[in-house]
């Protein structure tokens, strides 16, 4: 009992060091840096999203800020995992892609994914350098 609790406390702290890039106010595609490649980021995103899938953990915190490395972990990747795989069945396809740009001058890339039994979404942001400075499913 004690470890379930201490497992979703962590789960719940990644979901909120995750959801803090998200919080700024987004602004318009057209605003979106220079330095970004729209179909770059719509490629890396979906790839992190295949590698969530095929639970390729590794591959998707290797590319991380070092901003977040302490907060994006495989181990945390794969607990969130196990507690909705089962939930929403086998991935079926992708069902739209959508980048919005932050006015702290990154990107995020919201990716609508289907499943067996449920639609989730996907939402990497990235920095200018594509390093992933947050992730979460919801």
């Amino acid at each position: 009992m004690m470890k379930r609790k201490s497992v979703l406390l962590i789960l719940l702290i990644l979901s909120l060091v995750m959801m803090l890039p998200g919080c700024s106010e987004n602004v318009s595609l057209q605003e979106l840096d220079l330095t970004f490649d729209e179909e770059l980021l719509k490629r890396e995103a979906e790839q992190v999203t295949d590698d969530w899938n095929h639970q390729n953990f590794e591959a998707i915190t290797c590319q991380s800020d070092d901003s977040i490395k302490d907060n994006l972990t495989p181990e945390l990747l794969k607990q969130g995992y196990d507690q909705i795989s089962e939930k929403i069945g086998a991935f079926k396809k992708i069902e739209k892609t959508k980048i919005v740009a932050r006015e702290n001058g990154q990107a995020t890339v919201t990716i609508v994914a289907e499943y067996e039994k449920s639609k989730i979404q996907h939402r990497v942001t990235y920095n200018t350098n594509m390093r992933i400075t947050g992730y979460w499913i919801r």
